[in-house]
């Protein structure tokens, strides 16, 4: 599976969980892809030509209709980071988000296009937001 880390997460995030998960899985931040101006239509156009892809950005894109719309778009499992995550230092969203990883993992593993809400550790269960 390939992951992809919008730009508004720290981009040592994706590197160390791409360390962490390889040969398994490859783990990048968009940033190192497609630069750090990369609009959602390049993002869109990215996704077109590399199927299999999971997407894994913060909440607030989720916050208006048309964005959710345009996520469905992109034609693969996005999961968003809930608002919680973002009251972290780095290092702590980083232990965290490892110990979510497999279960984010398992729900987006040959999922349709769906935008699923990923709570931190002990704060719920990763749910579908819309599909």
């Amino acid at each position: 599976m390939n992951i992809l880390f919008d730009a508004s997460l720290p981009p040592r995030l994706a590197r160390a969980l791409r360390i962490l998960n390889a040969p398994t899985h490859e783990v990048v931040p968009i940033r190192d892809v497609l630069g750090n101006d990369a609009s959602d239509r390049n993002i869109q156009d990215y996704l077109t030509h590399k199927p299999g892809l999971v997407v894994v950005m913060d909440l607030e894109i989720t916050e208006h209709p048309h964005r959710r719309l345009a996520l469905l778009e992109w034609g693969c499992p996005v999961c968003v980071l809930s608002a919680s995550w973002l009251a972290h230092k780095p290092w702590d969203m980083a232990w965290m988000l490892i110990r979510r990883w497999p279960a984010m993992l398992a729900k987006t593993d040959g999922a349709a296009p769906a935008i699923y809400v990923v709570p931190p550790p002990g704060q719920g269960s990763i749910r579908k937001l819309a599909e």
